[in-house]
């Protein structure tokens, strides 16, 4: 397994696919990979008006707003015999809480005072699946979550300063604690199985001294 710091620098600046605004990178898979051939990728962008979502056929997205007044997104279909769009369900965003749906749902924007930031997790559904959570730590506080080998983990501060280390544990053999990674606000850090690790077990610990607020994505092939 690999730990590799992501400074904003290392991030990427693109247009949206539907080429109605702009996204940052994140990270991607494969490395390098474009929107159509990503296994999984998490941007951030932000939304400066109502408008229609990027379409992906076969991808779930899961994104949760970061800041800005909550947005309300709206999935709408269109029928044969109707002039008008039905609307199938709205959702208006809670702060920091997450909401999945597949990519090739019409959804968008429909209201929006002020910029809005979102933090956006895609992934192929036949290739890999997700599981988003937003985790905050107190002055001095720690996590821990033990994760399979397989499985790609990514976290990134969204305020403070978090440590980010890595404890592999392979079967018989006596635990190896990995050199720490220092992440602070909009860095980010990702943790990524190797050849012969995937059957691993691997504990990722995040230390903070001060109050810090982080994501969490866990990233697993699909079976």
């Amino acid at each position: 397994m690999t730990l590799r710091f992501l400074a904003q620098s290392d991030y990427r600046t693109m247009p949206w696919k539907n080429g109605l605004g702009t996204t940052t990178e994140l990270a991607v898979s494969p490395a390098g990979a474009s929107i159509d051939s990503f296994v999984w990728r998490i941007s951030a962008a932000q939304v400066g008006a109502a408008g229609p979502f990027s379409s992906f056929l076969g991808v779930a997205r899961t994104l949760l707003q970061t800041s800005g007044t909550p947005m309300t997104i709206t999935c709408t279909a269109k029928d044969e015999d109707a002039s008008l769009p039905r609307t199938i369900w709205n959702h208006t965003m809670q702060w920091l809480q997450p909401i999945t749906f597949h990519g090739e749902e019409q959804v968008g924007c429909t209201r929006l005072d002020g910029v809005a930031t979102d933090f956006n997790v895609m992934t192929r559904r036949a290739q890999c699946q997700s599981t988003t959570s937003v985790l905050e730590l107190i002055s001095g506080g720690y996590f821990s979550r033990v994760v399979p080998g397989a499985t790609t983990c990514f976290v990134h501060a969204l305020s403070g300063e978090i440590a980010v280390q890595v404890v592999s544990c392979s079967v018989g053999l006596v635990p190896t604690t990995h050199p720490s990674v220092c992440v602070r606000s909009h860095e980010s850090a990702v943790l990524e199985p190797s050849a012969g690790t995937t059957k691993d077990s691997i504990v990722l610990e995040v230390h903070c001294a001060q109050h810090a607020r982080f994501i969490l994505v866990e990233l697993t092939p699909s079976s």
